[in-house]
């Protein structure tokens, strides 16, 4: 995920599907298509979303870390990103 090209492509590519599927329905069903639709991208992991933009906060948080100690790459240091209960950034 990331917000290049194909990122942007995506998203834009995601609406207009979401939005071609839900033109025929009323109001309320498209509502909850679409809820399910997002749901479902969610899952993927495909596109960011709200529901899964934590992961791009942790990445930017390791570049920071990583950028705190001079030499960390030198030094063969990494700065991981870790999904567990916590999520979070750490060296």
């Amino acid at each position: 995920m990331g917000y290049g090209y194909d990122s942007v492509a995506g998203t834009i590519g995601a609406i207009h599907g979401m939005e071609d599927e839900v033109a025929p329905l009323a109001q309320t069903a498209a509502l909850k298509r679409r809820r399910e639709i997002m749901g479902e991208i969610d899952r993927k992991g495909i596109l960011f979303t709200p529901a899964n933009s934590y992961v791009n906060e942790l990445v930017v948080e390791a570049a920071r870390l990583s950028n705190v100690w001079p030499g960390a790459i030198d030094d063969a240091r990494r700065v991981s990103v870790v999904g567990d209960e916590v999520d979070r950034a750490r060296l």
